[in-house]
């Protein structure tokens, strides 16, 4: 049971590593879109 919880664990820690990294890249698309929309 502890091996099984252990997998599952870092199943959920990679996914979240997973989300962090599309919120992170999300952003900083956002972030360039209104930097050009302010420049332009």
């Amino acid at each position: 049971m502890e091996a099984h919880f252990h997998g599952d664990e870092k199943r959920v820690k990679q996914r979240a590593n997973t989300f962090y990294l599309l919120g992170f890249a999300f952003v900083m698309a956002g972030l360039a879109y209104l930097y050009q929309a302010a420049v332009a």
